[in-house]
């Protein structure tokens, strides 16, 4: 499904100012809307401080939560500072492999 074409008005915002999210502050209070409207207060809690980046075309905010016993850490939000659009959101989940494995599959026999 083709996207549809861009406002004018956001269009002359980027030219402009840099777009409709260049403060990171805003960027930061958007983060946390998402992060506590889908895991709660108690999670938001847990991913404070939330850390800000420009990575020039968007911010990056990250949580800074330590692994917890579920394997889930820091959760990550990527905002389009052009539109403010959310481009990513999700949670680090740390993976450990089996010590059965090698690191090819199964570890050879014998």
């Amino acid at each position: 499904m083709a996207e549809p074409p861009e406002d004018l008005n956001i269009l002359l915002k980027f030219l402009v100012e840099g777009g409709v999210l260049k403060d990171g502050e805003l960027a930061r209070k958007l983060a946390t809307v998402w992060i506590e409207h889908h895991y709660g207060a108690d999670e938001l809690r847990r991913q404070q401080p939330l850390n800000l980046t420009d990575e020039g075309e968007n911010w990056l905010v990250k949580g800074s939560a330590p692994r917890g016993a579920d394997d889930l850490s820091a959760m990550v939000v990527r905002l389009s500072k052009r539109d403010g659009r959310l481009v990513n959101f999700h949670q680090i989940h740390h993976i450990t492999p089996s010590p059965n494995l090698g690191p090819f599959g199964p570890a050879p026999s014998g």
